[in-house]
């Protein structure tokens, strides 16, 4: 079955065939289906969705999905902050940095969101670090692990250390510096 026009349009048709449906995201059906399970493919994210009977689901995605993440406790300035991650069912993986700029600043505790508010609440842990001081030629801190603050964001523990990543820890944050993690986590839905 080919669909040219309006998915939402068009619904009286699909439903019928009852199948696996190919879309965009622009042309994804906004009202869902009348089948708990229907799938849909959109062409264009690369995404694999399932209706649930109240909403669409994400099932797998073909390609890694980039986000930026949010950002607490620093200011990106010129910085780069970025992310991409991947998500199948609840299941949800992923990278994320921040790498300083001559005017990224850090006010407290560092903290970076991830792409999905996960199903667990405070202290769990999602992954691993690595806090690069540039300005100490090859010098890394690489004992840094990624644990949930809230369900939308991680703090970084300094292992062995203790504490969290902030202005002055595991060492004072300058131009060139990178805070980098990888994160693996079951999402809420």
């Amino acid at each position: 079955m080919s669909v040219q026009t309006d998915l939402n349009d068009n619904w009286d048709k699909i439903d019928t065939v009852a199948g696996n449906v190919i879309c965009t995201e622009v042309t994804k059906p906004s009202g869902g289906s009348r089948f708990t399970g229907q799938q849909i493919f959109c062409t264009d994210s690369t995404i694999w969705y399932m209706w649930d009977g109240s909403a669409w689901q994400i099932l797998s995605m073909i390609n890694d999905q980039t986000y930026v993440p949010g950002l607490s406790g620093a200011t990106q300035g010129n910085g780069t902050l970025d992310g991409q991650y991947h998500k199948a069912g609840r299941h949800v993986w992923g990278q994320a940095r921040l790498i300083f700029g001559s005017t990224t600043s850090v006010s407290g505790t560092i903290i970076m969101g991830i792409p999905f508010a996960s199903l667990n609440t405070l202290r769990g842990h999602v992954g691993s670090g690595l806090a690069l001081d540039a300005s100490g030629g090859t010098a890394a801190f690489r004992g840094v692990e990624a644990e949930l603050a809230s369900t939308t964001g991680v703090n970084f523990i300094i292992s062995g250390a203790g504490g969290l990543v902030n202005a002055t820890a595991p060492f004072t944050w300058a131009v060139g510096d990178e805070l980098r993690f990888a994160f693996s986590y079951e999402a809420a839905s």
